[in-house]
C-alpha cells in the first residue's frame, strides 16, 4: 500500500459531494453525489473534420519545414495500398509516414507548424459538428475527442 492515496468516506450522517463540477448543485442540497455530469464524445476524423487528418497533417508539415520531401508523396501512396493489402500495421504506416515528411518529432520547428494546422483543420470543421460541439461545452458537458489520430495535432484540434 506504499505510494497509495487513502481516501477517507464520510462517516454516517455526513454528505460527500465529491468533486466540485460546473453547473453541479450545491453541497447540503440533498442532491449531492446523484447529479450527473453528461459526457460528449466525438470522433475526429470525418466525423468532426470532413476528411481524415493524417495524410493532409504530414503534407502541411513537410511543405513548410521541407518541401522536398514532398518527393515521396507516391511512396506514401504506395505504402497506404501496402497496408489495405495487410502487408503491415497502421502504427508502422504511421511511423514511416512520420519519417518521410516530417523527419524527427523534436524539430523546433514543428509547434508553431502543428498550432496553424490545427486552426487551419478546426475552421473547416462540419458546421453542425461545430455547432453541436460549442453547445456542448456551453450546456458544461465533458467533451472529449476518442480518435487514433496523433496527439501532437488532434489536442492542438480539441484546443481550437
Amino acid at each position: 500500500m506504499r505510494g497509495e492515496r487513502v481516501h477517507p468516506r464520510p462517516l454516517p450522517g455526513e454528505d460527500d459531494c465529491g468533486p466540485p463540477l460546473r453547473n453541479a448543485p450545491a453541497c447540503g442540497t440533498g442532491i449531492g453525489m446523484d447529479y450527473l455530469r453528461t459526457i460528449a464524445i466525438y470522433d475526429l476524423d470525418r466525423t468532426l473534420t470532413r476528411r481524415a487528418t493524417y495524410t493532409p497533417f504530414l503534407l502541411f508539415i513537410a511543405r513548410h519545414i521541407a518541401p522536398w520531401r514532398l518527393l515521396f508523396l507516391p511512396v506514401w501512396v504506395g505504402m497506404m495500398i501496402g497496408h489495405k493489402l495487410g502487408l503491415y500495421g497502421r502504427a508502422g504506416l504511421k511511423q514511416a509516414g512520420f519519417a518521410l515528411f516530417v523527419g524527427k518529432p523534436a524539430d523546433p520547428r514543428l509547434p508553431p507548424l502543428i498550432t496553424a494546422f490545427a486552426k487551419r483543420t478546426a475552421a473547416a470543421l462540419y458546421p453542425g459538428a461545430q455547432r453541436q460541439w460549442t453547445a456542448d461545452g456551453e450546456a458544461g458537458a465533458l467533451r472529449i475527442i476518442a480518435t487514433a489520430a496523433l496527439e501532437l495535432y488532434a489536442g492542438a484540434i480539441a484546443e481550437q
